[in-house]
Parts: structure tokens; C-alpha cells; sequence
């Protein structure tokens, strides 16, 4: 055997164990040595690291991520690789789809991976539901801490509405009488119902336009949430969470407005925001009374805009919150109002609804005795 025949032999034995391993492989001379039986197979092992380099380099990128790569043409061997790379892109197709809220797809690929996604998928479809659940409820127990408040409030220009109406029925037959000339008014009696009849009406008009402001604050308040965002002026949201706790506030807190009237709508799931200003408004006139200072407080209600966020800041009177309870303030279940009086839920679906929901943010700051200012922003393109 010659000393190129051996040369050969040896490249051969070493790739064909660079192949066995899954190294690459040291490239073959594709010179002939005029051996046929030899030529061959150097021919042979030449093709198979060739097809062996293309298998082992797209099943690296495989590995590394890159679902997308460029299978090698012509290649058998790739045949189970590409199959598994489809799956892949359908796979992460079906993922984002996931992560976009789409809860509607299965996939039945992969074994046990495809088990695992689907109960993934069941588990998120729980978690919303859930969600959901924990949110309505948290909006029919604030109308119900709110009814008895609303019913007084809508009482009192009731009261003053039948007054005035009454009054009118008793001052009207006698008015009639005159005008018709059957029985003119005693002396004094035109000036007295010329001043006090148009006064009546007027007060009577604005109990009905108080009572009617009441209920479509209501309305607007307690509406259902729905799956879609709708645009929304946050600072009527305001003023109409404002009108269905104001009796709440009366004795706990002045409140202030000051809304920016140029802010602009934001895209969102209004009674979920509707949801969290009451929190927060509420938790305001709660932290005042429980402060031990005078009453009443101050609860200042602020809108601004300040980049590319719509932002409302709840600023009260009360003792502040301490700095080591500002990172746990937002936990699901933490409270510090004594057992009875808190779920620690209310602020854990105000974090919830504003940064996951809304991609906005919600923070705690203000001094420690001087009171809290809680601040809320939503992206203003819609989250």
C-alpha cells in the first residue's frame, strides 16, 4: 500500500469518527490516487459529510431558535428535522396568538408538549374567567356599600321636588280662578305667587336635573364591563364616580377637582377604570377618618398629561402610607384595616386592571403623615 493510499485511509477513518461523534468533520482532498476501489469510497464518504455538516448545522440553528432557517435541498436525512420545524413555527404562531389574548386554539403536536400547552391555554381561560368574576363582584359590592348613600342622595331632591310641587297644586286653583275671572287674588297674592311660584319651579327643575345627573352617573358607573375598549374622557369617568360616592366623602373629605380640560380620551375598558378610581377615592376618605386628624379632610382628584400618558393623581389629608408597606400595598390579600373592614383585593385589581390590562402604571407616594397620593397612568394611544 502506498504512503497516499495509508494518507487516505487515515482522513477516512478520521471522519467517518468525526461523524460517529457529531464533530465536524476534517474536509476531504478531492484528488484520486488512481485506486478505483479507494476512489469510490473517499467519493462516498465526501457525499456523506457533506450531508452529515448540512444536518448538523440546521439542527443547530434549530436548537439556537432559529425556526425560520433554511433547510438544506435534497436531503432525506432532514426529512424528520423539517417536520419538527414546521410544528415549531405553527407552535409559536399558536403562542403568540396566546399572548395576544386569543384563548380559542389547541394544538395536537409534539406529545406531551402539546398536553402541556393546552392545559396552559385551560388555565389561562380560568385565570380570566376568574378575573372577570373577581371584578364584577368587586363592582356590585361597591354599589352596595354605595346604595344606601345614593338613596339619600337622590332622597333630598326628591324631598324638595314633592315640596315645591305640592306648593304649585295648592297656589294653582286660586291662579286659575283669576285668570278666568271668577275670583280675583287677595291684595299682595299676585306679587307673593309672581316671586315665590317662578322660585318653586326652578328649585323643582333642579332636583329633577340632580336626580337625573345621580342616575346616569350610575349608569355610567355600574355598566357591565364588556371584551372591547371604548374610548373614554376620564375626566367625566371622574366626575361621575365622584356624584355615586359623594355622599360617602361628605363627611370625611373636601374634595377638589382639577382636571385638565384638554386632556385627551383614552382607549380602555371604562368600568374597570371606573372601578379603580372608586378604590382610590374611597381608600382617600377611609385613610382621612381613620388618621385621627380634624374632619373634614382633603381629597384633591387631579387629571394631567404627561408624555404619552393620561395620568389621575387621588392626593388625601390622611396619615400617608409607610415606606416598608409601598412595595406590599398592591399584594392580593394585604391590608391594613382591621379584620372585617378589607379584602386586600381592592388595590391588588387596581394594579391588576391598570398595568396588565391597560399597560399603564399605578404607584403609591406622598409623606408619611402628611397623607398618600396615589397615581394612575394609561397609555393614551390604548394600551
Amino acid at each position: 500500500m502506498t504512503d497516499d493510499e495509508r494518507r487516505l485511509l487515515a482522513n477516512l477513518t478520521d471522519c467517518i469518527e468525526a461523524v460517529a461523534e457529531g464533530r465536524p468533520a476534517v474536509p476531504m482532498p478531492e484528488a484520486s490516487i488512481g485506486d478505483p476501489a479507494l476512489d469510490g469510497l473517499a467519493r462516498a464518504v465526501r457525499h456523506l459529510l457533506s450531508n452529515f455538516e448540512a444536518l448538523r448545522l440546521f439542527s443547530i440553528s434549530l436548537a439556537n431558535g432559529r425556526i425560520d432557517a433554511e433547510a438544506p435541498p435534497k436531503l432525506h436525512l432532514l426529512d424528520p428535522l423539517k417536520s419538527l420545524q414546521a410544528s415549531l413555527k405553527h407552535l409559536t404562531w399558536q403562542t403568540q396568538e396566546v399572548a395576544a389574548g386569543n384563548l380559542d386554539h389547541r394544538v395536537d403536536f409534539l406529545g406531551e408538549f402539546s398536553t402541556a400547552f393546552n392545559q396552559m391555554v385551560t388555565a389561562l381561560k380560568d385565570k380570566r374567567r376568574a378575573e372577570h368574576e373577581a371584578m364584577q363582584a368587586a363592582r356590585l359590592a361597591s354599589i352596595g356599600q354605595l346604595a344606601a348613600g345614593i338613596a339619600h342622595e337622590i332622597n333630598t331632591p326628591a324631598q324638595y321636588v314633592g315640596d315645591n310641587l305640592r306648593y304649585v297644586e295648592d297656589v294653582l286653583p286660586p291662579l286659575l280662578d283669576a285668570v278666568r275671572g271668577i275670583a280675583p287674588l287677595p291684595a299682595g297674592e299676585a306679587d307673593l305667587l309672581a316671586e315665590d311660584l317662578p322660585a318653586a319651579i326652578k328649585e323643582a327643575l333642579e332636583g329633577v336635573a340632580r336626580i337625573s345627573k345621580i342616575v346616569q352617573s350610575m349608569k355610567e358607573f355600574s355598566l357591565p364591563g364588556t371584551t372591547e375598549m371604548t374610548t373614554t374622557d376620564l375626566n367625566k369617568a371622574l366626575e361621575s364616580t365622584l356624584t355615586v360616592c359623594q355622599n360617602e366623602l361628605k363627611t370625611a373629605a373636601q374634595v377638589e377637582k382639577r382636571f385638565d380640560p384638554d386632556l385627551p380620551c383614552v382607549v380602555c375598558h371604562a368600568s374597570e377604570v371606573n372601578q379603580v378610581f372608586l378604590n382610590l377615592i374611597l381608600n382617600a376618605a377611609q385613610a382621612i377618618q381613620s388618621s385621627g386628624k380634624p374632619l373634614p379632610g382633603r381629597i384633591l382628584v387631579e387629571t394631567l398629561r404627561e408624555a404619552g400618558f393620561a395620568v389621575v393623581r387621588v392626593s388625601d389629608s390622611g396619615a400617608g402610607v409607610p415606606m416598608a408597606l409601598r412595595e406590599r400595598i398592591f399584594d392580593p390579600f394585604f391590608t391594613t384595616k382591621p379584620v372585617g373592614q378589607g379584602t386586600g383585593q381592592g388595590l391588588a385589581i387596581c394594579r391588576d386592571v391598570i398595568e396588565v390590562k391597560h399597560k399603564g402604571g399605578i404607584e403609591v407616594g406622598g409623606s408619611e403623615g402628611e397623607g398618600a397620593v396615589f397615581t394612575v397612568r394609561l397609555p393614551i394611544g390604548g394600551a
